[in-house]
């Protein structure tokens, strides 16, 4: 799965070797985050004050050098981990509407 938005090209992999386009091009190689690695044991999980509350929405924890996000209707379901540098990337072209629904 790929997003395209700001000169980014965001994906997320499975864990394995490094994905050689991305790093040619100079893009943050997410296939380095080694997600057995990240400890989410004491993770805080927070939901967005714009959600709603109706349950359909994703939980984000702050992990240092990671962020981890989860679906809210299914907490003990996968979890995605992402790097701050790559996280910070997907939000700012959010904010800035660089991705169309």
């Amino acid at each position: 799965m790929s997003m395209h938005g700001a000169g980014h090209d965001l994906a997320m992999k499975n864990v394995g070797g490094a994905d050689p386009a991305a790093v040619e091009a100079g893009r943050p190689d997410v296939s380095s985050v080694d997600v057995a690695g990240v400890d989410l044991t004491h993770a805080v999980w927070k939901t967005s004050s714009y959600s709603g509350g109706n349950g359909s929405c994703v939980e984000v924890a702050d992990l240092g050098e990671h962020v981890a996000v989860r679906d809210s209707k299914d907490r003990g379901g996968p979890k995605l981990v992402f790097t701050r540098e790559v996280w910070g990337a997907f939000v700012g072209d959010v904010k800035t509407d660089r991705f169309t629904l």
